[in-house]
């Protein structure tokens, strides 16, 4: 397929990314010379939109808006995709994983599961990117309208912990220019990790570190 044309890998159907249907393999001797490929492009999304750069598309006419949809949990996506005016931008090819298990599971973790951490992510701490003692971790927990929640943790109040950790000083100067308050910034001067879900299936984590 051409730069702006995807392939179905199983039977070799190409659309457009308008989602026209343009190719199909032995078009004619399989499904004969009547055949109009013309009515059957990919449904178009009845509802599709823009977050911070987040293209997110709804199969149902019937839903809320974006915005309306999100609500509150904005906030806790604007930690990750507005830490700089200059935005993000992917690097490198998408890994992805096939999991056998009830799709709430993933959700449930990342949404606020952080009991699993001291047991799962304890090469953390063997390798030094989290120190041992418990008192120096501090995680909190938010739970939000419409199934969305998100987590944070991090060093609490009293306990020093460098701010940004793992970021290059020419980098940190920057980072909380893309915040129209104060709070995100001392939020993350003070988090090693931020994970989250909106609901149902839209999870995110990361590490400073």
């Amino acid at each position: 397929p051409r730069e702006f044309d995807f392939r179905c890998p199983y039977h070799g159907w190409t659309y457009r990314n308008n989602g026209d249907l343009i190719a199909i393999p032995a078009q004619q001797a399989v499904y004969g010379a009547a055949f109009d490929k013309s009515r059957l492009g990919l449904r178009a999304l009845p509802m599709l939109d823009s977050y911070a750069g987040l293209v997110l598309g709804c199969v149902s006419d019937e839903a809320p808006g974006l915005d309306e949809y999100l609500g509150d949990m904005r906030w806790y996506l604007d930690l990750m995709m507005k830490k700089s005016p200059a935005g993000l931008e992917a690097w490198g090819a998408p890994q992805r994983w096939v999991i056998d298990a009830n799709w709430k599971t993933g959700a449930d973790n990342f949404v606020g599961d952080g009991y699993h951490t001291v047991m799962t992510h304890r090469s953390m701490c063997e390798l030094g990117l989290l120190p041992p003692d418990n008192v120096a971790v501090s995680p909190a927990h938010v739970s939000l309208s419409g199934g969305h929640g998100a987590g944070v943790l991090g060093a609490p109040p009293g306990i020093p912990a460098p701010p940004y950790m793992g970021y290059p000083e020419e980098v940190v100067s920057g980072l909380s220019e893309g915040y129209g308050d104060d709070v995100h910034g001392e939020l993350l001067k003070r988090t090693m990790f931020i994970h989250g879900n909106v609901f149902p299936h839209l999870s995110f984590n990361h590490y400073w570190i």
